[in-house]
C-alpha cells in the first residue's frame, strides 16, 4: 500500500510588505530520508548542509506582520473599504487596502481622487460664495527650490522674450480675448491663471474644459460675438496662458468637446453676412477728391496726397495714419521722404504688420509719376509747396497732417474715404480706409500685373519670402504709373445682387 503524502504546511516568507504563502512538502512523523540528492555525500559539509536544510522548517508557523508604513512601490490589494475626507474645499474619497491602510499614489500629492457631486453637470457657473473654485487645489505650484521671477540674472531676458512674442509687446496681456477672459473669471470669483497639474484627475480637466466652453458661450450670448471670433479670442487667451504659466487651459488637454461645440454654434448662429468692403477705383477717387477736397488749402492738399499715396502704394490705413497720437518711431513722417519729384515719390516706413517686431523704418515705398487719373507724385509735390515742413522738424512732422498740425488717424482716413464715396453716389458703408489698398490691387490686376508684383508691392503675408524678392525699381515705377491711369469696373459695383464669394476667402 503506497505511503500517504506528507501534509502541506504554509511557509511564510519573511520580508518587507505582503505575506506570500508557499506550499512546501514538510516531513511527516514517519521515518523518511529528507536529504537532498546533492547533499548525500559524507563528511562535515554534509552535516552542515543537512542542519541548515532541516532548520528551515523549525519556525514554519505563520507570524503576524509587523505594522509599518506602506511602500508606494508595492501593489496594494483593493477592497471595498473607504471613507470620505475634505481636502482644500473638495471632497476626497480615500480607498483602503486589505490592511486598512490608505492607498496613496505618488502623483496625487494629496489632491482629490473623485469629482464632487455634480461638478461637471452644472448648466451655469457656480455663483460667488458657492462651492468656490473646485479646480484650485490642483493648481501646479513652483517647487520649493525655484527662485521667484527676477531672482536669476536671466529671468529678465526670459520675460522680455515672452512679452516680445506678441504684437502688443506684453505677451498678449492687452488683447481683446484676454481682457474679456479676465472679466469673465472675476465675475464668478475664479482665478485668472489656472495652471492645472497634468497629473490631476480627469474630472478636474473636464471641469476646466467646461469653464472654457462657458467663456466662449458668454461671448456669443452676451457680447453678440460671432462664434468664429469667439474661438479666435479663446485661442489668443490660451496662448497667453501658456506664456504666463507654461501650460494651456485644462492642463493642455485636447478639448474635443469645445471643438464640437464650436461646430454647432456656427450652425446655430448663421448671422448676417460679413461687412462688405469694396475697393475704390482711380477714377472714383479722382472724381471724389475734386468734388470734396479741391487743392485750395493746406489741409485739402494733405488729404489728396494721402489718398493718392494710399492707392498707388497699396497701403493700409494704419500705414498712412496713426492709431491715436502721432509716434515718429512708428508713423510715417516728413523726414521719411527720400525723393519727392514729379517723376518719383519714395519714402520709408515700418515693415508690414506681420513683421512689426523689426525695428526702424526699413520698407521702401516707390511710386512713379505721370498717372492720368491719380498721380501721387504731383499731389505730394504740391503738398510740400503749400504746406512746407518746418525747418529742423522733419522727423516730428507727420507725413500727412491736418490744419492744426496733427496727424490723420485711421478713423479720419475712413471718414474721408466714405465722404468721397458718398459724394460720387456710392454707399459709404461699403467703403473704408482699406478701400484704397483694395482698389489699388484691383487696378494693378486690371492693368495686367502678375501676382509677384501685386504681392510684393502690396507686402502681403502670403508667400512671405517674396517680401525679400522685391520688384525691380523700373517695374515698380512703370506699374504704379499704369495703376494711376487705369479705368476699372468691378463686378461688385456693376450688379445689384451682392456677390460675396470672394469675401469669404
Amino acid at each position: 500500500m503506497p505511503a500517504e503524502p506528507a501534509p502541506r504546511r504554509p511557509l511564510v516568507q519573511p520580508g518587507a510588505g505582503i505575506d506570500v504563502t508557499y506550499n512546501i512538502d514538510v516531513p511527516s512523523d514517519a521515518p523518511r530520508d529528507v536529504t537532498p540528492p546533492r547533499m548525500r555525500v559524507g563528511g562535515a559539509r554534509h552535516e552542515r548542509l543537512l542542519d541548515a536544510y532541516e532548520g528551515a522548517f523549525r519556525d514554519a508557523a505563520p507570524r503576524e506582520p509587523t505594522p509599518r508604513e506602506p511602500d508606494l512601490m508595492e501593489a496594494p490589494v483593493f477592497t471595498a473599504a473607504s471613507r470620505t475626507d475634505s481636502v482644500g474645499g473638495a471632497r476626497r474619497r480615500i480607498i483602503l487596502d486589505d490592511r486598512g491602510v490608505e492607498i496613496r499614489w505618488p502623483w496625487e500629492q494629496g489632491g482629490a481622487e473623485a469629482a464632487p457631486t455634480g461638478a461637471i453637470a452644472h448648466s451655469a457657473p457656480e455663483p460667488i460664495g458657492g462651492r468656490g473654485d473646485l479646480a484650485a487645489p490642483f493648481f501646479a505650484a513652483p517647487g520649493p527650490q525655484l527662485d521667484r521671477l527676477g531672482a536669476h540674472r536671466a529671468d529678465a531676458t526670459v520675460r522680455a522674450g515672452l512679452d516680445a512674442a506678441t504684437s502688443d509687446g506684453r505677451g498678449g496681456e492687452n488683447s481683446t480675448g484676454v481682457r474679456a477672459y479676465k472679466a469673465f473669471c472675476r465675475r464668478y470669483g475664479r482665478a485668472v491663471k489656472r495652471p492645472i497639474d497634468p497629473n490631476a484627475p480627469l474630472w478636474v480637466k473636464l471641469y476646466e474644459e467646461q469653464w472654457a466652453m462657458r467663456y466662449i458661450a458668454e461671448l456669443v450670448d452676451d457680447r453678440t460675438v460671432q462664434p468664429a471670433t469667439a474661438r479666435a479670442y479663446f485661442g489668443a487667451t490660451n496662448r497667453w496662458h501658456v506664456r504666463e504659466t507654461g501650460i494651456g487651459f485644462a492642463a493642455g488637454m485636447d478639448m474635443q468637446r469645445l471643438g464640437e461645440m464650436m461646430k454647432g454654434l456656427k450652425k446655430l448662429h448663421d448671422g448676417p453676412p460679413a461687412q462688405l468692403r469694396r475697393g475704390i477705383s482711380p477714377a472714383q477717387l479722382r472724381t471724389g477728391m475734386d468734388a470734396v477736397y479741391p487743392p485750395t488749402c493746406a489741409e485739402n492738399v494733405n488729404i489728396r496726397a494721402m489718398l493718392a499715396t494710399g492707392l498707388q502704394g497699396l497701403m493700409r490705413g494704419r500705414e498712412l495714419g496713426c492709431e491715436r497720437a502721432f509716434d515718429a518711431a512708428l508713423d510715417v513722417a516728413r523726414g521719411d521722404i527720400a525723393t519727392a519729384t514729379e517723376r518719383r515719390f519714395a519714402f520709408f516706413m515700418r515693415p508690414a504688420k506681420n513683421m512689426r517686431h523689426k525695428r526702424g523704418k526699413t520698407v521702401p515705398i516707390v511710386i512713379g509719376g505721370g498717372g492720368e487719373l491719380i498721380d501721387a507724385c504731383t499731389e505730394v509735390k504740391r503738398m510740400l509747396e503749400i504746406d512746407p515742413t518746418p525747418r529742423g522738424r522733419e522727423e516730428s512732422t507727420p507725413m500727412f497732417r491736418k490744419a492744426d498740425g496733427s496727424a490723420f488717424t485711421t478713423d479720419d482716413i475712413r471718414a474721408v474715404v466714405r465722404q468721397i464715396c458718398f459724394a460720387i453716389g456710392e454707399d459709404p458703408t461699403q467703403f473704408g480706409a482699406h478701400s484704397l489698398r483694395i482698389g489699388g490691387a484691383t487696378a494693378l490686376f486690371a492693368a495686367g500685373a502678375d501676382p509677384i508684383h501685386i504681392r510684393t508691392m502690396g507686402r502681403w503675408s502670403s508667400d512671405c519670402w517674396r517680401l525679400y524678392v522685391r520688384a525691380c525699381f523700373e517695374q515698380t515705377m512703370a506699374w504704379t504709373r499704369k495703376l494711376g491711369s487705369q479705368a476699372v469696373h468691378d463686378v461688385q459695383g456693376t450688379y445689384e445682387r451682392r456677390a460675396q464669394e470672394t469675401e469669404e476667402y
